[in-house]
This record gives structure tokens, sequence and C-alpha cells, in this order.
């Protein structure tokens, strides 16, 4: 008989210590240890940032960032909304996007982990398409106002997420309109992130797909006419009254990811956070 979602529990392996037959004992955990312990509770996520963090300054980085990946590949295959893997989903995008206390994100970290996950984005397995995207678009939402990102790993989100948009599965169609958030440009009228989720929202089959639609376009007048549309979709679910609150935007330093502030478009919609100008790509 399965377990139950809330008593199956991942077994994590690093490369470290796969290569290693008889690792020597020590009081330090390891990054599978951490893992582990991650995805009991997420009550106990703040004790394991802080050991990972202590593990990460006495190791190279490209043997950390191996080790890390290596831990996050093992609920790539879980197709499943199994309560240990969201946990680990959420540590691993609070870790990642948010610094100890006083201190930077690793942004050398967050862009190595999203990197390795955009090789995955066009996978045979539906899984792995899904925790990709899954993980890419919270990883970029729950980044700082403030926030860069490359040129390179900007342009790599937005392909796969596009992509993603055409999946054959809805739950990595929605995901993937969820990761467009903050890359859409809603003050230029031809933005392919706003076309996209514009099309979704219209034209998709699926309840899902066009409620996230609804939830990440920013209201904007070259979309606001598609939003008012959709209080008339067949599922109450998506026809919700959309805000016709106009968006707030504040300039930004080049190369930032913008932040634009409005009110919700649907009921699980939180303040929309948008790129500014496609120049704003670039790292200062």
């Amino acid at each position: 008989t399965a377990a139950p979602p809330d008593t199956v529990r991942r077994s994590f392996r690093t490369p470290t210590a796969l290569a290693t037959k008889m690792p020597a004992r020590s009081t330090q955990p390891s990054i599978e240890d951490i893992f582990s312990m991650a995805q009991e509770s997420c009550a106990k996520h703040k004790k394991c940032a802080a050991a990972l963090r202590k593990l990460q300054s006495s190791m190279p980085f490209e043997e950390f960032a191996a080790d890390f990946f290596s831990c996050v590949a093992c609920v790539l295959p879980v197709f499943k909304r199994e309560r240990a893997v969201e946990r680990i989903v959420e540590f691993v995008v609070a870790y990642t996007t948010q610094g100890a206390e006083g201190e930077a994100v690793d942004e050398a970290l967050m862009e190595s982990v999203c990197a390795r996950l955009l090789k995955l984005s066009a996978a045979k397995d539906k899984a792995v398409r899904f925790r990709v995207i899954q993980l890419v678009g919270q990883m970029m939402n729950a980044l700082a106002e403030e926030a860069e990102v490359s040129d390179e790993l900007f342009e790599s989100i937005e392909e796969a997420a596009v992509e993603r948009c055409k999946d054959k599965v809805p739950v990595v169609r929605a995901w993937a309109l969820r990761a467009l958030f903050r890359l859409q440009d809603p003050a230029d009228a031809d933005d392919r992130i706003t076309k996209a989720l514009l099309r979704a929202m219209a034209h998709d089959a699926s309840k899902e797909v066009r409620m996230a639609a609804v939830s990440t376009v920013a209201p904007s007048k070259h979309a606001i006419r598609a939003i008012l549309e959709r209080t008339r979709d067949t599922e109450p679910e998506v026809s919700a009254p959309p805000s016709t609150a106009a968006p707030t935007t504040r300039a930004r330093p080049r190369a930032r990811l913008a932040h634009t502030q409005t009110t919700a478009c649907a009921p699980h919609r939180r303040c929309a956070s948008t790129r500014s100008a496609s120049s704003s790509r670039r790292r200062r």
C-alpha cells in the first residue's frame, strides 16, 4: 500500500557522498542530511538553512553547487504534489533567493541552480518539466525588488517559459505562465510575454491555465479588455471580477528586475512584479 503523501520521504545522494564509500564521521551534517531534515517540516527550514550556509562556507563553490543540485534533482521526477516534496521546493526557493540576516543573496548559487534546471526544461518526463518550471518560476518571483540577474539567465528563462506555455500538460503550462510574472513588460504593446499570457487567458482549454494567466498578467491599456472579458468565462474560478486599477510603475536601475505594484486581478493574485523596459536587462 502506498504511503500517504505526508509520510513519503526522499533519499538524497550527492556526488561527494557517492564517491566516498566510508565517509568520516562528523558532527556537521552533510547536504543530504540537511535536505532530509528539510522535507520533514517547514518549521525546520530556518535551522536547515543556517546549517547549509555553514557547510557552504567550508566547501569550494563548484563542489557545493553540484551537491546542492544533486539533492534538488531527487525531487524532479515526482509529479504528485507530495507534501515532503513541496517542502523541499519551498526550502530550495528560500535558500537561493534569501540571504542570511544582514547578508546579500548568493546570486551565483541562484543562477547556477537555475541554469542547471533550465537544461532539463524540455525533458520527456512531464514531472521533470513541471518541477523545473515550478522551481525556476518561484525562484524568480521570490527575488527581492532590487535583485539583478545576468542577461543570459534572463533570456534563458524567458525562452524556456514561453516554450513551456505550449506544453501538452496543463499544470506545466500554468506554472510556465506564473514563471513569466516578473518578465513581462506591460508598457510594450508588442511584448511577446504579455501576448502569450493574453493568448492563454482567452484560448486555453484548461481552466487552471486560464486562471494562472488572469492572475499573472499585469493590468495595462493593452490587456485590460482581455482581462475584463474573462468575467464572462464559463468557469466561476476564472470569471472572478478583476480590478481595473492601473499599475503604478517605479523606475528601476538597468539590469534589475522591476517591481510594479497593483491591486489583485483575481482572487489569488499578489502584487505584480514586472520587468522594466527591455534595455533594463543589462547588468550594470
